[in-house]
C-alpha cells in the first residue's frame, strides 16, 4: 500500500475546507440562501474552485451530505468495536446517532436542512437510504440472538424509528420538563429504555403469532460522570457514567441468558475455556499488570509479582474444580442407582475493589467453575482493569452474559445487593462507613499477634511488605497488628529498620515497594486518621511527613482511626496488650482471619485455638497462598456454590497452618 502524495493530501484537504465553508453557512443561512458566491466568500476562495471539485451547487451539497453521513458512521464503528456485548451494541448504535455533538447548533441545522429538501433530489434520497440500511444492519446484528429470527427486522426498524423521531422531535418542539428535549443525554435514555423494553418484552411466552409486550420503564436520570485521573501520571484514564437502575436490568438480563448457555456446555468444557483464560493471563498479564498499576498506583512488584501468579493459578484452580463438576452414579443395591451432580445456582453479583483489581474478577472464575453466571461491579478506580480481563475471559470461549462487568460507583453496589434474584458472594466487608478512609472498604481486617520470642526482624518484614496467607492483601495497613509488651521494644526497633529500607518512588519501576496514594481522596483520609489517632495518644515511631513512606504507630488502640479503618497504605499501627487470654477471647470470630507469630509453638497453637478463627497461619513469614484455598482465595472461597455435602451447613471449616507445634484436639 502505497503512501498519497502531496498532491493528494492537498486535493483532500482543499475539499474538506469547501465542504466546511458549505456546513457553516448552511447553519447560518440556511438551505436557500447558502449560494456558491456565498459560501465562496466563507471559504475565501473564488466561486470558480466549486466548479473544479464538485460540477456545481448540487454536487458540493452532495458532497456535504456524504460527508456528514460518513463521519457519523465513523462514529458508530468506533462504539461498536469498543462494544463487548450485543445489547451495547444496540446503545453504540443508539448512542452514536444520538451523540451529544449530533445536538450541536451547527450540525442540527445542516441535517434538518437537508431532511427539508429530501422529497425533491432523488441524490440526497440515495444517501440517506445507504444511511437507514447500516442502521438497520448494525441493529439487526445487535438483536441477532436476543429476540426471534422472524422479529429481527420489526425491532431493528422499531429501535430506528425512535431514534430519529426522537431527534427530529427534539429539534421541532419545546420539551417540557418530564419529556427528552434538544439534550443528548435524556434521549439516549429514552431509547436505551425502549430497547431494554423490546428484550425484556422477548423473554416471555405468547402464542404463535401473538404480539409480545413491551416491558419499558422510565428512564432515570442521568448519572452524574465519574472520572479516575492515574495517580501514577495524573492523565484521565477512564470518564464513564456508572451503571444505574435500568443497566442493571439488562446486565441481569444477559447473564440469565449467559447462565443457560454456559450450563448447557458442561463440566469438561467449562474447564477448558477456564484453562484457556489462565493461558491468556499468563501471556497478557504483564501489560494488564500495568495497566493496574497505571489505574490505582499500586507498585508493578505487587501487580504483577504477587497478584499475577495468585490470578493464573486461581483460574487453575477452578478449571480443576469445573472438570471435577460431573455427574456420578452410585450404586444404592437392589438394581437402583442413584446419579448426582452439581448444579449452577444462578446468577451471582460481585464487587470489585482497586487494591485487587485482576485478582478480584479472577476469584470469580471458582463460581464460573460450576455453571453459575456473575454480574461484577468494578470498583470506579479500576474499571479499565476489569474489562480488559473480561475481554479475555470472552475471547477465552465464556458465553456472553456469563460474565458481565458494569462500571460501578457505591449506588450501582447497592442497587446489585438489593436485587432480590441474585446471589450475593460471602461477604466479609465492613459495612461501617467510618472505617472508609478514602479508599473504599475493604473486607474485613485480619488479626496479626506478635508473642514474645519471635524473630524481630522476619515478623517486621512480614508486617510492612504484605502479601501473607492470612491477610489477603499487600497493604499492611489492612490488618490490625497487636503486639505482646514483652515483644513490643523488639519489635519497635525492626520496623523502624525495615521501613527505612522501603524503597518509595515510581510504582512502574519493578524495585519500588511504596506507591502513590489512589486518589486525593485517599491521601486527605489517610492524614485526617493519622492526625486523629496522634490526638488520641498514639505515638508516631517513623514516618508521616509530607514525603509518601511508610508509617508506623505505637500505643495505639481499637478505637482509633487507622487501626478500624480500611488504609489500603503501609501502615503500621501497633496495639499493645499482656493479657493473652482476654486478647484470645475479645478476639474470637469464626470469620477471623489471623498470623500469629511467636517464640514458643505451643504458646502460639493455645492462641490459634482461643480465637476459634477461620485461618490461623503460624510463624508465617513467606509470601503465598492459603493452605486447602485456592491461590488468593479467602477461607470461603472454595465454597462459592452449593456443596454436595449436606452437613456443610451445620459445620464450618477451621485451619491452623504451621510447620511446627502439635496437633489440637
Amino acid at each position: 500500500m502505497t503512501s498519497s502524495s502531496p498532491m493528494q493530501t492537498f486535493e483532500a484537504a482543499r475539499r474538506r475546507h469547501l465542504v466546511e465553508a458549505t456546513i457553516e453557512t448552511l447553519a447560518e443561512v440556511g438551505f436557500k440562501a447558502a449560494s456558491l458566491s456565498e459560501i465562496a466568500r466563507r471559504a475565501n476562495v473564488s466561486a470558480g474552485l466549486f466548479a473544479h471539485y464538485f460540477g456545481d451547487k448540487d454536487g458540493l451539497l452532495e458532497a456535504t451530505l456524504r460527508f456528514m453521513a460518513a463521519r457519523l458512521a465513523s462514529a458508530t464503528a468506533r462504539k461498536l468495536a469498543a462494544s463487548r456485548t450485543r445489547r451495547e451494541r444496540l446503545y453504540a448504535v443508539c448512542d452514536a446517532a444520538l451523540a451529544d455533538e449530533e445536538f450541536d447548533r451547527r450540525t442540527s441545522a445542516v441535517w434538518l436542512a437537508f431532511w427539508s429538501q429530501m422529497a425533491h433530489s432523488k441524490r440526497y434520497q440515495r444517501i440517506q437510504a445507504i444511511y437507514q440500511r447500516r442502521m438497520i444492519t448494525n441493529l439487526r446484528h445487535g438483536l441477532r440472538g436476543l429476540v426471534a429470527d422472524p422479529c429481527l427486522s420489526l425491532h431493528a426498524t422499531m429501535i430506528a424509528a425512535m431514534i430519529d423521531g426522537l431527534w427530529l422531535r427534539s429539534h421541532v418542539m419545546t420539551a417540557t420538563p418530564r419529556e427528552a428535549g434538544p439534550d443528548g443525554a435524556a434521549v439516549r435514555a429514552v431509547v436505551h429504555a425502549f430497547i431494554d423494553g423490546l428484550l425484556a418484552g422477548g423473554d416471555g411466552a405468547a402464542e404463535a403469532g401473538a404480539p409480545r409486550p413491551i416491558c419499558v420503564t422510565p428512564p432515570c436520570a442521568p448519572r452524574e460522570t465519574v472520572w479516575h485521573l492515574s495517580p501514577v501520571t495524573g492523565e484521565e484514564i477512564a470518564r464513564f457514567l456508572p451503571a444505574g437502575p435500568a443497566e442493571i436490568r439488562g446486565a441481569v438480563h444477559d447473564a440469565r441468558q449467559g447462565l443457560a448457555a454456559w450450563r448447557a456446555v458442561g463440566g469438561a468444557e467449562r474447564a477448558r475455556v477456564l484453562y484457556r483464560c489462565a493461558e491468556f493471563l499468563r501471556a497478557e498479564g504483564p501489560d494488564l499488570a500495568r495497566l493496574e498499576t497505571r489505574e490505582t498506583g499500586r507498585p508493578i512488584r505487587h501487580t504483577g509479582g504477587s497478584d499475577l501468579p495468585d490470578a493464573i493459578r486461581t483460574l487453575e484452580y477452578a478449571a480443576g474444580l469445573a472438570e471435577r463438576t460431573g455427574a456420578t452414579r452410585t450404586d444404592l443395591g437392589m438394581g437402583r442407582f442413584g446419579h448426582r451432580r452439581q448444579e449452577p445456582r444462578g446468577v451471582a453479583a460481585a464487587f470489585g475493589h482497586w487494591s485487587a483489581a485482576i485478582l478480584g474478577l479472577c476469584e470469580q472464575a471458582v463460581a464460573l467453575a460450576y455453571g453459575n453466571a456473575v454480574v461484577f461491579a468494578a470498583d470506579p478506580g479500576a474499571t479499565q482493569t476489569s474489562l480488559r480481563l473480561a475481554d479475555l475471559f470472552g475471547r477465552a470461549g465464556l458465553p456472553e452474559g456469563a460474565l458481565t462487568v458494569l462500571c460501578a460507583d457505591g449506588e450501582t453496589a447497592r442497587l446489585l445487593r438489593a436485587d432480590p434474584g441474585l446471589l450475593l458472594e460471602p461477604d466479609d466487608a465492613d459495612a461501617t462507613s467510618d472505617r472508609d478512609l478514602g479508599a473504599g472498604l475493604g473486607r474485613s481486617k485480619a488479626a496479626t499477634i506478635v508473642l514474645p520470642g519471635c524473630d524481630a526482624p522476619r515478623v517486621a518484614a512480614a508486617l510492612l511488605h504484605g502479601g501473607r496467607r492470612w491477610l489477603r492483601s499487600t497493604f499492611a495497613g489492612q490488618a490490625r497488628v497487636y503486639v505482646h509488651a514483652e515483644a513490643r521494644v523488639a519489635l519497635r526497633r525492626a520496623l523502624q529498620a525495615a521501613a527505612a529500607r522501603m524503597r518509595v518512588g515510581d510504582p512502574l519501576d519493578p524495585a519500588t515497594e511504596v506507591g502513590p496514594a489512589h486518589s486525593p481522596a485517599h491521601a486527605a483520609g489517610l492524614d485526617a486518621a493519622l492526625r486523629a489517632d496522634l490526638e488520641a495518644g498514639a505515638e508516631l515511631i517513623y514516618g508521616g511527613g509530607r514525603r509518601p513512606g511508610p508509617i508506623i504507630l505505637d500505643r495505639c488502640t481499637n478505637a482509633m482511626a487507622l487501626v478500624r479503618g480500611h488504609s489500603f497504605a503501609p501502615i503500621v499501627a501497633l496495639v499493645p496488650f499482656s493479657d493473652e487470654a482476654a486478647l484470645g477471647a475479645g478476639l474470637a470470630n469464626p470469620g477471623l482471619r489471623a498470623g500469629i507469630f511467636a517464640g514458643d509453638p505451643d504458646r502460639a497453637w493455645r492462641m490459634a485455638n482461643a480465637l476459634d478463627a477461620a485461618f490461623c497461619a503460624i510463624n508465617d513469614c513467606a509470601t503465598g497462598s492459603d493452605a486447602g484455598c485456592p491461590p488468593g482465595g479467602s477461607a470461603a472461597f472454595a465454597d462459592w456454590s452449593v456443596s454436595a455435602d449436606p452437613d456443610r451447613s451445620l459445620s464450618r471449616i477451621a485451619r491452623i497452618v504451621s510447620q511446627e507445634g502439635p496437633l489440637p484436639a
